[in-house]
């Protein structure tokens, strides 16, 4: 099975009123388009189901950026396995584009995750899961406030980060489904102490 789109598209549109005008244009109405098309295949075979699947996201803000996807499950009795790999993107928004530092143009926060999940029913009515994941982002999208004794330039605006940041971790899951209702216990873990920031 396949699916393929390709209307996703959107624009945005900012202006200012009372003579005020954007810092980085030095205008006071801006715009941008957003395109991104995106396809995605199921192929169903006897060991697992595999998901392929991409998105191209063309901006006239920023450029673009490609972000694919793979997603393996797998059912083994009353088991069940998920293993996902996903880039994800988080496009500047209109504040972060006209109020860069010094006027920096930003590019797209880009993410990439990486999760192993396991569950098993122990009843009909009842699931244990545990999730292992792990997220780095790269040019994630900051707001800075110029410190140095000596400012030049704008004291303040949006830059992306220099280095990587991200998080790993665990999540158990307790779930409960009846006709009366459903109850869900989790516990999460995560830590940034492998990541550089």
């Amino acid at each position: 099975a396949s699916d393929w789109s390709s209307d996703v598209c959107s624009s945005d549109l900012g202006y200012l009123t009372g003579g005020n005008v954007f810092r980085t244009d030095s205008v006071d109405r801006v715009g941008y388009m957003n395109y991104a098309p995106f396809t995605q295949v199921l192929f169903k075979t006897r060991y697992a189901n595999v998901t392929v699947g991409a998105r191209y996201d063309v901006s006239t803000a920023f450029g673009s950026a490609f972000n694919p996807r793979l997603g393996i499950t797998r059912k083994l009795g009353a088991f069940n396995f998920k293993l996902l790999y996903a880039s994800s993107f988080r496009a500047p928004a209109i504040e972060s584009i006209q109020y860069g530092v010094d006027g920096m143009r930003l590019k797209p926060e880009q993410s990439n995750t990486l999760e192993f999940e396991a569950s098993v029913k122990v009843r009909k009515d009842m699931y244990l899961s545990v999730n292992l994941f792990d997220i780095n982002t790269t040019n994630a999208i900051r707001y800075f406030v110029k410190t140095d004794s000596v400012v030049t330039g704008y004291l303040d605006g949006y830059r992306n980060s220099e280095k990587m940041i991200g998080s790993q971790g665990v999540e158990l899951e307790y779930k409960y489904k009846s006709s009366f209702g459903f109850f869900n216990l989790v516990y999460s873990f995560y830590t940034i102490q492998n990541k550089g920031v």
